[in-house]
């Protein structure tokens, strides 16, 4: 799977819903940003930030604080070269497999995979 701009933008969104961070106009600001509270602060040291600045997709510091938020409820993330998962009791709940493809990496394939997770586990919640 080839992922194009709008894919991760959406979830680089979808990944920051989870992380609990909140988009608003704060204090009705013309543009609407992502605020993120003191606990949230391993992302950035802005306080704000629009879609652009949200580095899930890109940033391994921002992706690894997702997964372990994902093993913090009982899942187990496994990541190899093209190919991550999500799995449970042993059991596959997520995953995302990427042929070697001009330009896919580890990185892409987990980023994939924690959006996948996320809107399965939005579902069953």
């Amino acid at each position: 799977m080839i992922t194009t701009e709008n894919t991760t933008t959406e979830n680089n969104q979808i990944i920051a819903k989870f992380m609990g961070m909140v988009y608003d106009n704060h204090d009705n600001q013309p543009n609407k940003y992502w605020e993120l509270t003191d606990d949230q602060n391993f992302v950035s040291q802005e306080a704000y930030l629009q879609d652009k600045d949200l580095k899930f997709h890109s940033d391994w510091n921002w992706l690894m604080e997702v997964v372990e938020k994902i093993e913090s409820l009982g899942f187990k993330f496994q990541i190899t070269s093209q190919y991550a998962a999500v799995l449970k009791n042993h059991s596959l709940i997520s995953q995302s497999l990427i042929c070697t493809v001009d330009g896919i990496y580890k990185i892409q394939a987990t980023h994939e995979t924690v959006a996948a997770f996320i809107k399965w586990y939005k579902i069953l919640n």
